[in-house]
This record gives C-alpha cells, structure tokens and sequence, in this order.
C-alpha cells in the first residue's frame, strides 16, 4: 500500500524547513549512521509524545508553525551520528535533518 511522505521541503522559508497538510498523521525516525541513535524524548506543538525512548515517533500534523523538539540518545556521545527521516515511501532519498552527539 503506497504511503506518501506528508512533508515538503521549504528551502526558500528561513523561518520553517518543511510544510505539511493540518490533520496529517507523519512518522520519523531515526536512522543510525555511526554508532546508535534514539528518541529519547519528543514534543510537537506543546505535547509530548509518547512511548519514547524509541527509533520512530508518530503525530499529528496541528495547522499553523510548530517545532518538533526532540533530545537523542547516543551509544557514542562523541563520534555518534543519526539522520532523521519521514517514514514514507521516497525515504532512502528524504532525510530530514542529519545530526551528530557533539
């Protein structure tokens, strides 16, 4: 069954990376690139989300500009290194955002 990715890179937009539809269910995850990377606590539009620590998070897209405020955990604090990425079906090729422990 296809699964569309619900986000739209905004690279013209300094102040919001990505856009999505209100109402919209999005899952990212995190995608371990040196060493290991967990959620280890997320909150979107004011809420946290829960069942972390974990590898995927799931929320609903709220209408207007909201951050996802995420904290990772690393196996190595130092040289650790994740992608963060939308579950959808063009993910090998949509990584949201990479990130390292420094």
């Amino acid at each position: 069954m296809p699964n569309p990715c619900q986000f739209t890179p905004t690279p013209t937009n300094p102040n919001c990376s990505f856009r999505g539809t209100a109402g919209t269910q999005v899952t990212v995850e995190v995608k371990d690139v040196a060493g290991s990377v967990d959620f280890a606590t997320a909150k979107y539009n004011g809420t946290d989300i829960p069942d972390t620590p974990a590898k995927s998070i799931t929320f609903t897209l709220a209408a207007g500009s909201h951050d996802l405020e995420v904290v990772y955990t690393f196996t190595d604090p130092v040289a650790g290194r994740g992608e963060l990425r939308e579950v959808c079906d063009a993910n090998p090729t949509f990584a949201i955002r990479g990130f390292d422990g420094s």
